[in-house]
């Protein structure tokens, strides 16, 4: 009994490094960053997409700014969708999680006309 002790106290203590490392991960990577190629434009991650079934990791990579400095930053390209963040809240497209987790974004960066780009997961 006194040899398992330690290794149930190792064990443990293993786990919960485990979940520590896993929530502060999380939070991390929702904290958004200002992108590197472009002015004014915000990047960051969403919630995981577990509960849409496409995997614990997935996560949709988000862009926001002011609609002149993203428009500008995706002119030209196909890939990345941007529109007003009303319409893309309005068309449901993305989880409760996401939608609030973009609101609290918009308002911590005091973002007076947001638009939304979704860069894909």
């Amino acid at each position: 009994m006194k040899k398992l002790i330690p290794t149930l106290f190792i064990s443990l203590s293993v786990i919960a490094l485990f979940c520590a490392t896993s929530i502060i991960n999380i939070t991390a990577d929702a904290k958004p960053n200002p992108s590197k190629s472009c002015d004014g434009v915000h990047e960051f991650y969403g919630n995981p997409l577990a509960d849409s079934g496409r995997g614990s990791d997935l996560r949709i990579l988000f862009f926001v700014g002011e609609r002149e400095n993203i428009l500008g930053c995706f002119n030209n390209t196909r890939g990345v969708k941007v529109a007003p963040l009303q319409k893309e809240l309005d068309d449901k497209m993305y989880s409760k999680k996401d939608e609030q987790l973009i609101l609290d974004i918009v308002k911590e960066l005091n973002i007076q006309d947001p638009y939304l780009a979704n860069g894909g997961i």
